[in-house]
């Protein structure tokens, strides 16, 4: 989905508009009666959470924009793409960069089994571009009616991933007025040139759920991951040729956050630190078997074990300098096993 408009507004109508001429299964399954049931329900018990949440008027207009265009109400919108700052908890996923030739990120998105099979039906996923006049263009692989993100590069090659942590231990949640992480991150893709903006914009924003999002700026060849929970926050800057991010706390200051019920996200990590150590050189064939690794088998519980497990049902790839995403096509979990990788090169297309 390429979109180029005015305003945040406008964007929200072409998205809408392009949803609605694709007939997006989407589309279809927010018009369905008894899922808009389903979410009118959601929204009706839990929206004193959906208002707390702080969300830029930009946003706003964006949502209503998408509004508009598919004739599905704002409040189901608002429920598709912050539900999981109401409940905090559902994403689980692995993302490593490297820098050897040519700065690159890979990413599994993971998350429950019924809700992977779930996604990949109706919610199947959409790579975007986008440019709003002013603002820098950037690109992401997310959802449609989907207004934030959690991964994608902006024009002067600043790239994220977000991750939930697994099982945080309970922290006091500064539920006035949080910010829902996707849209924070939407912002910094953009408006920010280099990492020292990005660690400025996140560094006094309280989220609504404890957090970890890895940073790469990769015209510097440089990364750290940040991570954050209400009211605390720290970097891990990069002391390798490669920084890899499950879905556990790192940093000595942050890892009293974490449970012990971390071990399968350490599993992961350690796969991937195995994968990568000593190598002088990563292409996006070497990066996609990375992204196949399934040495503790495919089970999903306590949140996959294996980089590939029955979750995943997003695996892709970024070239950011080349303006390249590779994502694989695959239509059966996992998807980064069953689908070819196929190349969407924004350079020659946009």
């Amino acid at each position: 989905m390429k979109i180029r408009a005015d305003s945040h507004y406008e964007a929200g109508r072409h998205h809408g508009a392009l949803l609605r001429a694709a007939g997006h299964p989407t589309y279809k399954f927010f018009r369905n009666f008894v899922f808009a049931l389903c979410l009118d329900t959601v929204y009706l018990l839990f929206r004193k959470s959906f208002n707390a949440l702080r969300i830029d008027e930009v946003y706003r207009d964006e949502i209503r924009g998408i509004s508009e265009m598919t004739g599905i109400p704002t409040r189901r919108i608002t429920v598709a793409n912050f539900i999981f700052d109401v409940f905090r908890r559902g994403i689980f996923c692995s993302t490593f960069n490297f820098f050897a030739p040519d700065a690159l990120i890979a990413r599994n998105t993971d998350t429950f089994g019924w809700l992977a099979r779930l996604s990949l039906r109706y919610q199947a996923t959409v790579v975007f571009r986008i440019s709003v006049r002013g603002r820098l263009t950037f690109s992401h692989v997310g959802f449609a009616l989907g207004v934030g993100v959690i991964n994608g590069y902006n024009a002067r090659g600043i790239a994220l991933n977000n991750h939930m942590v697994s099982n945080p231990r309970k922290i006091r949640n500064h539920r006035a007025r949080a910010v829902p992480p996707v849209l924070q991150f939407r912002k910094i893709l953009e408006e920010a040139r280099n990492l020292e903006e990005v660690k400025s914009r996140l560094s006094h924003v309280p989220f609504t759920y404890p957090a970890l999002t890895l940073l790469t700026d990769c015209e510097n060849k440089t990364s750290a991951i940040f991570e954050s929970v209400p009211g605390s926050h720290d970097f891990d800057p990069m002391t390798q040729p490669y920084k890899a991010c499950t879905m556990h706390f790192v940093t000595e200051s942050m890892s009293a956050y974490s449970r012990d019920a971390c071990t399968v996200s350490k599993m992961r990590l350690e796969s991937i630190d195995q994968a990568l150590r000593g190598k002088a050189f990563l292409d996006a064939d070497a990066a996609s078997d990375v992204l196949k690794n399934t040495c503790h088998g495919l089970n999903r519980r306590g949140g996959g074990k294996s980089v590939t497990n029955k979750g995943t049902f997003q695996s892709f790839i970024y070239l950011p300098l080349k303006d390249v995403v590779i994502i694989s096509n695959g239509m059966k979990l996992p998807v980064s096993l069953s689908g070819e990788y196929v190349s969407i090169d924004f350079s020659r297309h946009f």
